[in-house]
């Protein structure tokens, strides 16, 4: 009878305690990391008093806290701490910042996020910042915050290949072999795979050596961390 008894408030108690961690914890995962922000105070304090280098530094901390390696991204999703830090680092005039906004929008697909991630990619591209160039055509080439454009994706791409951006010059090629935004054009697309392997880009040299090409894949999806 007695040990009935304890056994019962012990279990009792132990699911009392067990309601508790999740009112604690559950909102914690929830949101993605929102205890990472204790951590991260001064790049907290730093950021909201406008000083574009302490919002960067937020970013990457966020960026490299593996979030996305973990359980809660599995369970919960994206999560956009790091593009909110760099977003507000491109609004007080850091080209990166703009420039790793749209890669995170980008990349994790933070759909709430992508209009804006187009301005602040236009104002950098403006600025000249290549980077920018080749993830504001990467939106408009896919329809992402804006209207799909293949022709102005297909010019954007053509900026950053003359800078020097070999992953956009293999993309370029994709959009010559297949008359996406520009008129098919056989020859571009060679002098562009030649462009881009001679760089070293992989996938352009499967393409030029092997045939492999995966135009469709190419189709501004190799999308590399600014």
């Amino acid at each position: 009878m007695y040990n009935s008894a304890a056994r019962s408030a012990y279990y009792t108690l132990m699911f009392f305690f067990g309601l508790v961690a999740l009112a604690i914890f559950l909102p914690a995962f929830a949101c993605g990391g929102c205890f990472m922000g204790l951590r991260y105070g001064p790049q907290h304090q730093g950021c909201d008093k406008g000083d574009a280098a302490r919002c960067m530094e937020l970013g990457k901390l966020y960026e490299s806290s593996g979030y996305y390696d973990s359980i809660e991204y599995t369970i919960f999703g994206s999560d956009d701490h790091a593009a909110i830090a760099y977003q507000r680092a491109c609004n007080l005039g850091s080209l990166e910042g703009c420039s790793k906004f749209g890669w995170q929008v980008a990349t994790y697909e933070l759909t709430s996020h992508e209009a804006d991630a187009v301005k602040s990619l236009g104002k950098a591209c403006d600025a000249k910042d290549n980077d920018s160039c080749y993830l504001l055509g990467f939106m408009f080439g896919n329809g992402r915050g804006t209207a799909r454009d293949p022709a102005r994706a297909a010019a954007l791409c053509a900026q950053s290949c003359d800078a020097g951006a070999r992953n956009a010059c293999y993309v370029l090629a994709s959009f010559y072999a297949r008359g996406l935004g520009v008129p098919g054009d056989k020859q571009k697309e060679i002098e562009l795979l030649k462009r881009s392997c001679g760089d070293g880009y992989q996938p352009a040299c499967e393409c030029e050596n092997d045939g492999h090409c995966d135009w469709e894949r190419a189709a501004l999806r190799y999308i590399s961390s600014p």
